[in-house]
């Protein structure tokens, strides 16, 4: 398993060292749900996060493009690898507004974000969900306590799109809805950018803001403190206010 990793709750499913998660759910006839966010660290802008659920046939389909961290991909890739994802695999995707993530924090909102994800994608399965081995989620602490699907194993553990092809999944759709999104805003707000910065804090959109204020989108605790807030990468970003 990887450094760092956190085992939430078990039920039975535990990889031996050294082998894929995936791998060892395939051989024993499971599936497993990858969980990533995009869009932490913007100013403006929702916050995404994408479940998605890789079939046991995928690793051995001569259609399957290349999945890994989408921040590693190109536009072009992640537009292609998104389209066949969605065509073969269970997904869902959770979005958060910008205001929601002024009342409840960038933290909680992430959190709410990948159970609404998790959620939306075990919703189409059947009620018993034993062919779930288990829920890899990168970083965040979920748990799904309280919830009918409490006795799904979720681990989570740092920079689990890199080792991960059912979490690279989900970064990849995630920042692809994402990033849709927010050029199709940039036809409504088109003083700041957001169709090239989708949303973070680069120069030419802490000077839009500066000159133009803020929009209904922007998240305003982000401009008051932004100080307090990490970008997608986990460094921290100052405040333009």
């Amino acid at each position: 398993m990887a450094n760092g990793l956190s085992r939430r709750k078990k039920r039975g499913f535990n990889p031996p060292a050294g082998d894929t998660h995936e791998k060892s759910a395939w051989r024993q006839n499971l599936s497993l749900i990858g969980v990533d966010e995009v869009g932490r660290g913007c100013l403006a802008g929702p916050l995404f996060a994408a479940a998605v659920e890789l079939p046991k046939w995928a690793i051995r389909s001569k259609n399957m493009p290349i999945l890994r961290d989408s921040k590693l991909m190109t536009e072009q890739q992640r537009l292609v690898a998104s389209e066949w994802i969605m065509a073969n695999c269970r997904y869902g995707v959770g979005v958060i507004h910008p205001r929601s993530i002024d009342r409840f924090n960038i933290w909680h909102a992430t959190l709410l974000a990948m159970k609404r994800a998790i959620f939306g994608l075990l919703s189409q399965h059947s009620a018993c969900n034993d062919s779930i081995a288990a829920i890899l989620v990168d970083a965040m602490p979920v748990d799904l306590f309280g919830s009918s699907y409490a006795t799904i194993s979720i681990f989570s553990f740092p920079r689990a799109e890199q080792a991960s092809l059912s979490v690279a999944a989900a970064s990849i759709v995630a920042k692809v809805e994402r990033d849709q999104l927010m050029a199709r805003l940039d036809t409504y707000f088109p003083a700041y950018g957001f169709a090239a910065h989708k949303g973070y804090a680069t120069k030419v959109h802490r000077d839009a803001v500066l000159r133009d204020g803020h929009t209904l989108i922007h998240r305003l605790s982000f401009l008051r403190h932004g100080s307090d807030q990490e970008t997608d990468d986990g460094r921290k970003q100052g405040s333009i206010c």
